[in-house]
C-alpha cells in the first residue's frame, strides 16, 4: 500500500453501513482500488482510493535518504493525558494515546503515539497498514493550530503516503498545522513506527467560527 486517500463526504452515523469495494485499475505493477461506505438510506458517506505497488527485492545501493530525528518512544510521555473523560465515547476510546511532544492544552505542533485497542472490523485481523490508516486522520488533532481559540478546524479528507511496510502496534504522528483567515487550512503529519519513519499524512482543513462546529461525543453506554 503506497497511498490511501479518504474523502469524508458527510457525517458517518453510528449505525450499520454497507461497504462496496472494487479494483478499477488492475495491473502487474500498479493497482488502484476504490471503496465506499453507504448508510441505510443509500447515501454515500465516505470514499477511499488506494494505490498498491508491486513489492519485490531491489538493490538500492548508493541511494540517499533524508535523515529523520526519531521521536521519543511511547513510554516517554511528556504531556497531560487525553483531555476527554472516560464517560464519553469517541476516538480516544478505541486508541491508547501517548503524547511525547507538545501539549493537548496548547495549539501548535505536537507528537503523539497511538495504539489501536480493538479491531476495525469484528473478526478481522488488524494489519499494520490498517493501524496507520486508523490514526493518520488524527494529525489535525495532534498538531491542532487552533486549539482553544475562537475558531475550529475539521478535515474533509486525508491522504496517506507510505514508503515502506509499517510494523508493530504503535504508530506515531509528528504533526503541524496551518489555519488561514479565509477559512482554509492544512495539517501535515510525519508518520513513524518504532523502527523509523514510514511516510506522511496530509489533511485539508475547513476553518470556521467555533460556535458553528461544537464538539459532539456520544455518552458512554453502561455495560449491560
Amino acid at each position: 500500500m503506497a497511498r490511501l486517500t479518504v474523502e469524508l463526504l458527510r457525517p458517518v452515523p453510528l449505525a450499520p453501513l454497507e461497504l462496496r469495494v472494487h479494483t478499477f485499475r488492475p495491473g502487474k505493477k500498479v493497482q488502484w482500488i476504490e471503496a465506499a461506505l453507504f448508510d441505510l438510506d443509500e447515501r454515500e458517506v465516505a470514499r477511499a482510493t488506494a494505490l498498491r505497488l508491486r513489492s519485490e527485492d531491489v538493490d538500492i545501493t548508493g541511494t540517499v535518504q533524508p535523515e529523520v530525528v526519531a521521536p521519543p518512544p511511547p513510554g516517554a510521555v511528556t504531556g497531560a493525558a487525553f483531555p476527554v473523560g472516560a464517560e464519553m465515547v469517541g476516538y480516544w476510546s478505541a486508541n491508547d494515546v501517548r503524547i511525547v511532544g507538545g501539549s493537548w492544552t496548547e495549539p501548535g505542533p505536537a507528537t503523539a503515539w497511538f495504539r489501536l485497542r480493538c479491531p476495525v472490523v469484528a473478526g478481522e485481523p488488524v494489519s499494520a497498514f490498517t493501524r496507520v490508516a486508523a490514526v493518520a486522520d488524527f494529525g489535525s488533532g495532534v498538531g491542532n493550530p487552533v486549539r482553544f481559540t475562537r475558531v475550529a478546524a475539521i478535515n474533509a479528507e486525508v491522504t496517506i503516503h507510505t514508503h515502506r511496510h509499517p510494523g508493530g502496534e504503535w504508530v506515531c504522528l509528528e504533526s503541524v498545522g496551518w489555519a488561514q483567515p479565509h477559512g482554509a487550512g492544512m495539517a501535515d503529519s510525519l508518520l513513524h513506527d518504532e523502527q523509523g519513519p514510514i511516510g506522511r499524512a496530509v489533511q485539508s482543513l475547513l476553518v470556521e467560527p467555533f460556535e458553528q462546529r461544537p464538539m459532539r461525543a456520544a455518552p458512554r453506554t453502561p455495560p449491560s
